[in-house]
């Protein structure tokens, strides 16, 4: 489906197609979104927390309020961040994709200098520590990559026969 809207011209089609072929600047926009999203919730929980449960329960010893602070906005986190969208993803793939698409896109012009900006100074650390940062290649398989694929497709589907034949 994302295909199709790509051969198409779509407006999703043209932006899908653009983050494929460009995935720094995607993961890019990604991560600086996450990274602030996170921000402001631990923010929020920590100022949310202090206020009313520890005030209510009468809790004041600084340690155990900064490990009740990292427990419960550590769990917010993977369970909220983390696991529910990465079970959507799995679940429709395509529609979530097709769906985020427009917010992604506005996020991704909002955090371009942002983005932009990390990417630079990632790309000059890694310069400065002697490496060479490969260009960005077209995915073309070539047919020693079609037989590798055909063959782990194979080996895969006699395992799983093997398990079925064997429940």
């Amino acid at each position: 489906r994302i295909e199709l809207k790509v051969k198409k011209k779509t407006w999703r089609g043209r932006y899908l197609a653009q983050a494929f072929n460009n995935p720094t600047h995607w993961f890019g926009t990604t991560l600086v979104v996450f990274n602030i999203v996170l921000a402001a919730l631990t923010i929020g929980m920590i100022g949310w927390l202090h206020e009313v449960p520890y005030a209510y329960f009468n809790i004041h010893n600084i340690y155990f309020i900064e490990l009740l602070d990292i427990s419960i906005v550590t769990l917010v986190v993977l369970v909220f961040i983390e696991s529910i969208p990465k079970t959507i993803f799995q679940i429709a793939p395509t529609q979530t994709l097709l769906l985020l698409s427009y917010p992604v896109y506005v996020l991704q012009l909002l955090f371009a200098p942002i983005v932009r900006f990390f990417i630079n100074v990632s790309r000059w650390i890694i310069r400065l520590m002697g490496y060479d940062i490969p260009r960005q290649q077209d995915n073309v398989f070539t047919k020693r990559d079609l037989e590798q694929f055909l063959e782990n497709i194979n080996r895969h589907t006699d395992i799983d026969q093997t398990i079925f034949h064997n429940a």
